[in-house]
């Protein structure tokens, strides 16, 4: 099945970029992953510091419970960066910018390219490192412009595809 942006080429178009939200978007999930594994390590093995005794059972059981509830969170937690990573679609043509977002109700937006004045891009440190940023596209007057797209991964070259074309 084509993407949306695919199914709605013009002849004289071609699509110069695509965009897509990066890993860091499940940062939280991934937190909970992290310290699910931590406590079900530690009540797996209870002398992996202590005393030489060991915990007490009661205090193994809990980190057992407290891992059980950071894993579903960390499952709960992933859902809607799922949705959103596997629905939304960001596409550059050599004439439009294309935003399609949802599964049950789609919204799309469409930019012209001679309508953009400019394009920014925002990298924090973190972004910096792993390879993520926010794009801001701002349009002349009377058009209005994309939101700000957060979490983009590789969001200098989809920039620079798209000024280059």
């Amino acid at each position: 099945m084509a993407s949306y942006a695919e199914s709605t080429l013009t002849p004289s178009e071609v699509i110069v970029a695509s965009a897509r939200y990066h890993w860091i978007i499940f940062r939280w999930s991934i937190l909970f992953l992290i310290l699910a594994a931590l406590l079900g390590y530690e009540s797996m093995f209870p002398y992996s510091y202590g005393s030489e005794s060991g915990q007490s059972p009661t205090f193994t059981t809990l980190f057992g419970w407290a891992s059980l509830i950071c894993l579903t969170l960390a499952i709960i937690l992933a859902i809607p960066p799922l949705v959103r990573r596997g629905s939304t679609e960001i596409c550059a043509t050599n004439h439009r910018i294309i935003l399609k977002s949802g599964v049950i109700r789609s919204h799309t937006r469409e930019l012209m390219l001679r309508n953009i004045q400019s394009m920014d891009v925002d990298q924090s440190i973190p972004g910096r490192i792993f390879g993520y940023g926010s794009i801001n596209c701002k349009a002349g007057e009377g058009v209005q412009a994309f939101e700000r797209l957060h979490d983009i991964a590789r969001p200098n070259a989809f920039v620079a595809a798209i000024t280059g074309a």
